[in-house]
């Protein structure tokens, strides 16, 4: 039987504390796709890409003994890499509130035409999670399970689907918090 890994609430950092995490030696994970990264990267030393749809089979690849600070465009897929990466036994690491949308507001160095970005991202269609809609189902199937697996207080959000962390702890990881041991 499997059960659920209750996880402590994720920690927030905001774009400022980010920076000085980053020169303090954190590694920045961004879990947006790579056609959103083209559009407009974090320009910083430390930095990697793994999408939150290839979270699952590569999040090996990410250090245990370094602080881990993970980004998307908003905040909320990385919100849930966050909450996977706990259930997976990582300690150092948070999500910065706001994503490069709040990155790019507050003045810090991208990579790419930050106005231009903006705009774009402005006016996408909301999906998952308040951001940019999966374009394929590997890319859905990370976010946006709709499938309900167990019955609970949170299981029609869209964000979460209604799957446990048992079922598939990636869809479910923003709601992993809320939910009681079977």
């Amino acid at each position: 039987m499997n059960t659920v890994r209750p996880l402590e609430e994720a920690k927030q950092v905001c774009p400022t504390t980010t920076r000085r995490l980053i020169q303090e030696g954190a590694l920045l994970v961004d879990v947006r796709e790579p056609n959103e990264v083209a559009r407009l990267a974090f320009d910083v030393p430390a930095i990697v890409n793994i999408p939150l749809s290839a979270l699952e089979q590569r999040w090996s690849e990410l250090p245990k003994d370094r602080e881990l600070v993970l980004v998307c465009e908003v905040g909320s897929r990385s919100l849930k890499a966050t909450y996977y990466l706990q259930y997976q036994g990582f300690t150092q690491v948070s999500n910065m509130e706001g994503g490069i949308q709040k990155w790019v507001r507050k003045g810090f160095p991208v990579i790419g035409d930050a106005n231009e970005a903006l705009a774009v991202m402005e006016r996408a269609p909301g999906g998952c999670c308040g951001e940019s809609t999966p374009a394929s189902g590997a890319q859905a199937s990370a976010c946006c399970d709709n499938t309900a697996t167990r019955s609970s207080p949170r299981a029609a959000s869209a964000c979460c689907g209604g799957s446990t962390p048992a079922a598939n702890p990636l869809a479910s990881a923003c709601c992993a918090p809320a939910m009681e041991a079977a």
